[in-house]
């Protein structure tokens, strides 16, 4: 249900569903059972994804709901739940906020949350090294020690400008990194694992200290983004792997990066490429352009035509470069940490693209917010390039809720 154009809680039986896009859903409560169990759902693209956790209890709880938050309270712990309205970035289709207030300290060193995840992996935002070679990356503080979240299966080339616009670079949703304060307004911030299958909120020594009630406040952001920023796409030429390789052949329409000029002064274009793969790096220049599209001060995804018409070889790894036209203007790029070789960079070369890409550093395992969509050849029927990241957290099947998620969302779209 919509209000006023935003996305609110809809009663449906002992569950509470709510609908922030056609391809974001949250849903309290357990589907399966006959009365309302304190489970939270977040699901991305009708099902394709989700993460769920709850508590587990056998008492039968009696939630409140005043139209726009939920409230359950369990012993000397309430908890609490209330949408998140869009904000163009950590948010950028909206989010769901959970609050868990402890009315004294827990008495355990860990909350646990059993949780099951399905269709996605997981990756952990352990904080950034410092690189003196990229000295304007910047990772936020309530990114450090967060999750990001994308899609098992679809990659960042699409064969469809539908399905482009539905996966785009493949990420579901972030859970950031979980804040802390108490009566008296202190804050700190709560230390959040993810492993087999267990949650946990690692009660540390501020909770000592703490006067009560203390609120835990993690946050799920559903959003296409990285969550972290650098800014040193100002003379640096970056290189970004497509890891698998596509299905079938045909000509590439575009590239879409998500950008910003980082405020710097001047106007600076975004400039696409494509290198082929020689032993996992980027390798002979197989497409480039040289003028690119004018990048603006607010972060958004900035789409490039200019390679339109590339060949898109059945079974040929890719890679997709980006750079700035200006040696002083930034192109910002954002990104996550996802195990793999996923970025290489040179700052010693040309402005203009280089043939070959020759030698490249890596940052480290970084995922690079860019996709692109190509036509297929011959009229065949539409399919999608995968992109193969490696897990960091086991999956666990749910398809038995995805089945009824899906029908729900049909008959509610």
């Amino acid at each position: 249900m919509r209000q006023d154009g935003r996305a609110v809680f809809d009663q449906r039986g002992t569950n509470f569903e709510a609908h922030l896009t056609p391809h974001c859903t949250v849903i309290i409560g357990d589907e399966n059972a006959s009365y309302f169990r304190p489970h939270l759902a977040v699901d991305r693209w009708g099902g394709e994804g989700r993460l769920s956790f709850g508590i587990q209890t056998t008492e039968r709880i009696q939630p409140t709901f005043d139209g726009t938050t939920l409230e359950w309270v369990s012993g000397n712990t309430k908890h609490r739940y209330y949408l998140v309205a869009p904000d163009g970035r950590d948010h950028e289709f909206g989010g769901i906020e959970y609050e868990i207030v402890v009315g004294a300290h827990p008495g355990v060193p860990t909350m646990a949350l059993p949780f099951t995840l399905a269709g996605l992996t997981a990756h952990h935002q352990a904080p950034l090294v410092p690189d003196p070679a990229l000295p304007r990356m910047r990772r936020p503080a309530r990114v450090d020690n967060s999750y990001a979240f994308y899609h098992a299966t679809h990659g960042p080339l699409h064969a469809t400008a539908a399905i482009a616009a539905k996966y785009q670079a493949g990420k579901a949703f972030h859970l950031y990194r979980p804040e802390a304060h108490d009566a008296l307004g202190r804050r700190w911030w709560v230390t959040l694992t993810m492993v087999a299958g267990q949650m946990a909120l690692v009660i540390g020594p501020e909770f000592l200290l703490a006067t009560y009630p203390v609120v835990i406040d993690p946050t799920f952001g559903f959003t296409s983004v990285g969550g972290t920023r650098n800014a040193d796409a100002s003379g640096v030429l970056w290189y970004h792997r497509a890891f698998s390789t596509p299905a079938s052949s045909g000509t590439l329409d575009s590239l879409s990066y998500h950008t910003d000029d980082n405020g710097d002064a001047g106007d600076a274009n975004w400039l696409p490429a494509i290198y082929s793969d020689v032993a996992d790096l980027p390798s002979a220049r197989l497409a480039s352009n040289e003028t690119g599209t004018l990048v603006g001060g607010t972060a958004a995804w900035v789409t490039d035509t200019n390679l339109s018409g590339t060949s898109i070889t059945s079974g040929t790894q890719y890679w997709l470069g980006g750079k700035s036209s200006s040696s002083t203007t930034g192109v910002v790029m954002h990104f996550d940490t996802v195990a793999g070789n996923n970025a290489r960079y040179r700052t010693d070369g040309p402005l203009s693209w280089p043939d070959p890409a020759a030698s490249t550093t890596s940052p480290g395992d970084w995922k690079v917010s860019i996709y692109g969509t190509y036509t297929e050849s011959g009229g065949a029927p539409k399919r999608l390039l995968t992109l193969g990241f490696g897990s960091v957290l086991p999956l666990y099947p749910a398809w038995w809720r995805y089945q009824r998620q899906r029908r729900d969302h049909a008959d509610h779209p």
